[in-house]
């Protein structure tokens, strides 16, 4: 690329929250797609699309790995076909990847764009998040472990977990993907863990239908990196960490729970609605 020449990407809107008004703000819950003046705050970035350098992120560099991983599925229009293969291929990919002992998923969850505004825990996510912040992560953990038998004995802190999501197309994406703040460009100040509010019957979080749930949201910076891959195909799914029981207490790193939200592409808005799965994923280094 000469010099001069402009990165591949796309210039769009994100939506990301305001810097807390005080640490009592944070015990408040919020409606995650909350409006409120002291909460919303959207902001136009450059979304580079990285599919020319792919190889530069790593999960031990960046929290964040696109992978190539072609899977055996006839119809990919057929949900129950693609939850069977993918709830068997999926664990396995990431037993490879981390040379892991055991995989047990959390939450399954396939996708569609909808155009109607309505928002459920089947459309995509317009909001910067990550799926759990320390605390939460380590509450999720001890929430799982009656439903994984045996019950590993290797836990916290005397043995590593974490919690993944693997992300996968089920067709080639143009409209609505998925982008990654480059957890090195994001500064700790600028990370904020906020309780929200579940809507009834609307949202279920890591299969919970009531309750509130604690996430972690940025606030913006000018430095900030954005990245997602251009065309994304079904045999591309993307790694990323949100959970790392490394970081408990004071060792906590920004790749250790990856910012992430999608975003409108106005080039594709009016495409066919985009499908995906996504598998969330706590993975045990030992038995």
């Amino acid at each position: 690329m000469s010099p001069s020449a402009a990165p591949p990407g796309v210039w769009t809107k994100v939506i990301y929250r305001k810097p807390p008004p005080s640490p009592e703000f944070l015990d408040t819950p919020l409606n995650l797609y909350s409006d409120a003046e002291n909460f919303r705050d959207e902001r136009e970035v450059f979304v580079r699309d990285v599919r020319s350098e792919v190889d530069r992120f790593t999960i031990a560099k960046d929290g964040l790995a696109f992978l190539k991983d072609p899977v055996d599925i006839k119809d990919w229009e057929d949900e129950a076909e693609v939850r069977e293969v993918l709830l068997r291929e999926t664990p396995e990919l990431i037993k490879r990847h981390f040379s892991a002992k055991r995989v047990h998923v959390t939450v399954e969850r396939i996708r569609h764009s909808d155009s109607s505004g309505v928002k459920t825990d089947t459309t995509p996510v317009f909001a910067i998040h990550t799926d759990a912040t320390p605390k939460s992560g380590l509450e999720l953990l001890h929430r799982s472990l009656p439903k994984i038998d045996p019950v590993p004995e290797a836990l916290p802190p005397k043995a590593r977990v974490l919690l993944v999501n693997v992300w996968r197309p089920l067709k080639t994406i143009t409209r609505d993907p998925l982008a990654f703040l480059v957890p090195g460009s994001i500064k700790a100040e600028e990370r904020h863990a906020q309780i929200f509010s579940r809507p009834a019957e609307t949202f279920n979080v890591f299969g919970k239908p009531v309750g509130d749930y604690w996430l972690d949201t940025a606030s913006y910076g000018d430095q900030h990196e954005w990245v997602f891959l251009g065309h994304q195909q079904r045999d591309e799914p993307v790694m990323f960490l949100q959970w790392d029981s490394d970081g408990v207490g004071d060792k906590f790193e920004s790749k250790m729970s990856v910012f992430h939200t999608c975003f409108e592409n106005l080039e594709y808005v009016n495409d066919p609605d985009r499908a995906s799965m996504e598998l969330k994923c706590l993975v045990f280094f030992e038995d």
